[in-house]
């Protein structure tokens, strides 16, 4: 499927899902050693204080010791509980290093937004990342980890708005105990930086995709060679508008062959 989307062998609508977009990208870092993919991707995660919650797995000295086994990874899991709705977010990772595992329920989306807001008319959550917290949390608890809902989206810049409507209804629902949600964010956008430059081919070929679906993040402008000196000219004059003579300022260059012709007026 990966070398469909590549090539262009997909319709439209079938690149434009999410769920393919989805299993490409984190199907294959799964088979990947977590040091080469998956960790340095889940590290650019961040929370709406800045902070980078899964940073220091992907730490020189920790990265070698993160285990995860066939059972740690599960796509689209059903999970149910009497206490709220049931969901099925796109991904449950546990990943197991020194010190406290790591649960993180990942809600991944590419063209759409939250299949479900938030509703002050109704008593129970309904944002779709607050109900799936409601899910994520007594799980994380009870195998004795670290809970993290992490929200995967195409944007260049972190959908602070969004996030804040899940951990504002949540809090008005629930309190803002110690349940409060743990929402981090990341971005598609990372995968080029991150990978284009790699020796595994498959790495190089998730780069690829990600540039071929748009997902770029702003890496700066690039190099500005010098031009030379180029001459120039400033005056004062007059120019008639609608009535009386009003005076104008004219900056101008010549065409030097390094640029075109401009004037400023």
């Amino acid at each position: 499927m990966l070398q469909a989307l590549l090539h262009g062998k997909l319709s439209r609508e079938q690149e434009n899902m999410e769920d393919i977009l989805t299993s490409n990208v984190f199907g294959l870092l799964s088979y990947l050693p977590p040091a080469k993919g998956l960790l340095p991707f889940l590290a650019k995660a961040e929370t709406l204080e800045g902070e980078k919650p899964l940073a220091r797995l992907a730490a020189p000295g920790i990265t070698e010791h993160v285990q995860m086994a066939e059972e740690d990874v599960r796509f689209w899991p059903w999970l149910e509980d009497e206490t709220c709705d049931p969901c099925e977010p796109d991904l449950l990772l546990t990943i197991r290093s020194p010190g406290i595992p790591v649960m993180v329920l990942i809600e991944a989306k590419y063209r759409s937004g939250k299949s479900s807001e938030a509703d002050e008319a109704d008593v129970e959550v309904t944002d779709q990342l607050g109900r799936q917290w409601d899910h994520l949390w007594p799980r994380a608890k009870k195998e004795k980890a670290q809970p993290l809902l992490l929200f995967v989206t195409a944007h260049a810049a972190m959908p602070r708005a969004a996030i804040r409507k899940s951990i504002g209804e949540y809090d008005d629902k629930r309190g803002p105990a110690i349940r409060r949600p743990m929402i981090a964010w990341l971005s598609w956008c990372w995968l080029p930086s991150l990978f284009e430059k790699q020796a595994l081919r498959s790495l190089k070929d998730l780069a690829a995709l990600a540039r071929r679906l748009g997902f770029e993040m702003f890496e700066g402008f690039p190099r500005f060679w010098p031009i030379g000196k180029m001459p120039w000219q400033f005056d004062v004059g007059d120019v008639v508008m609608d009535g009386p003579v009003a005076p104008t300022t004219r900056f101008t260059w010549p065409n030097s062959g390094a640029c075109n012709p401009w004037r400023f007026a």
